[in-house]
C-alpha cells in the first residue's frame, strides 16, 4: 500500500497519509476523568498574577531601599 492515498469519503480527491482527509476524518471525544486540565492561557495568566506585588509589599520594598540607603551613607 503507498503511503500517499486519495481520501476515501465519496467525491474527495484530497490526497492524505490515511484513510481520510482531515476534513473528514472522525472528530475524537476526550473523557477527562479527573476534571480537565488547565490551558495554557490559564496557567500563563496564573503565573502572571502570583507574580505581582501588592501595594504592601511595595511600600515594604520601598522602605528597605530607604533604610539600606541611610545606612549606606552612616
Amino acid at each position: 500500500m503507498p503511503i500517499v492515498t486519495q481520501c476515501t469519503a465519496p467525491g474527495c480527491k484530497t490526497l492524505t497519509m490515511g484513510a481520510f482527509c482531515v476534513e473528514h476524518e472522525a472528530r475524537v471525544t476526550r473523557v477527562f476523568v479527573r476534571g480537565r486540565p488547565w490551558s495554557p492561557a490559564a496557567a500563563s495568566q496564573s503565573i502572571n498574577s502570583a507574580m505581582t506585588f501588592s501595594p504592601m509589599m511595595l511600600n515594604a520594598r520601598k522602605g528597605w531601599a530607604q533604610r539600606e540607603a541611610a545606612r549606606a551613607l552612616r
